[in-house]
């Protein structure tokens, strides 16, 4: 609640109830968006030496969590779309881990770099299969200790598909250093709820290209409302944007309204005290187009984000 400091006689009256207690605050509720679609932008044509697509392909990928496709199909469909639009003169390798025993021991698979051919590194994307758990940290180090061997990481795209359900393995956070201390361009492109750590939330490459998190710096964020449902009451509609932090709404029954192509409408219930997660992934180049989304209760965060502006 607000401090009484600095209101007026009137709205501070208000505030007070019968025998001078304050009046309880109205009820709240909190709601996150999260849209994991396409890619960050990054260098292409003749200026770009190489595209590495890492995908985790670890157990906990493969399991769907409360919508109609797993992680792993996401990042299935989300490489090969990737693959795909590459120009044939720029080389790409595969990265993949978790794909063979014993767990948390063998090497990621690495198949590249390949020039001219990206739709066979896409199909091989297709395939890939669960086989047991592996360490994102020492996938993550192989392609930065390949990259600074080569000497072409400075022009080079990494992109990362994985759910950071991490269960083996040296730190992720160390890795990740690592990686942009090559001074290649990085897309972390995070599948599912998994928290993402606070190393990853805002990267900053060291006098190198700029660094995306798909979840929290998305260059050109999608724009949502917050309406009321059909058959539902009536609420006042509010505006805010994919990763940014949660916000105060209403609780009760609401529609979200996405702004991608074409429009998604997601109906959602907002309970008054809990912060609800909304998880888009859209990759509507995928062939068919992918879009999948679930949500998720939490606690209501310790800091929001002032209530949501009126549309």
């Amino acid at each position: 609640m607000r401090s009484l400091r600095g209101m007026g006689p009137l709205a501070a009256a208000a505030l007070v109830g019968v025998g001078g207690c304050l009046a309880s605050p109205p009820p709240v509720a909190w709601l996150e968006v999260d849209v994991a679609r396409g890619l960050a932008p990054g260098p292409r044509g003749a200026g770009l030496a190489r595209v590495e697509v890492v995908m985790d392909v670890t157990p906990s990928m493969a399991t769907a969590a409360g919508g109609k496709l797993s992680n792993l199909e996401a990042a299935r469909s989300g490489a090969a779309q990737l693959l795909r639009s590459l120009p044939p003169e720029v080389p790409a390798t595969l990265v993949a881990s978790g794909t063979s025993h014993p767990a948390c021991e063998a090497p990621p698979l690495v198949l590249g770099p390949e020039m001219g051919r990206p739709a066979v590194l896409a199909l091989r994307a297709e395939e890939m299969t669960p086989a047991a758990e592996a360490s994102l940290a020492s996938t993550l180090e192989v392609v930065a200790g390949a990259l600074a061997a080569e000497g072409v990481a400075e022009r080079t795209r990494v992109v990362v598909f994985t759910d950071l359900a991490t269960k083996c393995g040296a730190d992720p956070c160390q890795a990740w250093d690592k990686l942009l201390a090559t001074g290649a361009t990085v897309d972390l492109v995070v599948l599912g709820g998994g928290l993402v750590p606070a190393c990853l939330q805002s990267p900053v490459a060291p006098g190198g290209p700029p660094v995306s998190v798909s979840r929290r710096t998305d260059p050109d964020p999608v724009s949502f409302r917050v309406v009321a449902t059909p058959a539902g009451p009536e609420r006042e509609a509010a505006a805010g944007v994919a990763g940014a932090p949660p916000m105060r709404v209403d609780p009760g029954p609401a529609t979200v309204e996405l702004a991608l192509t074409p429009p998604l409408d997601v109906p959602v219930m907002l309970s008054s005290g809990a912060l609800l997660r909304l998880r888009v992934i859209d990759f509507p180049g995928a062939s068919p187009p992918l879009r999948d989304w679930r949500t998720e209760s939490a606690a209501p965060p310790a800091q929001a984000s002032p209530a949501a502006s009126p549309q």
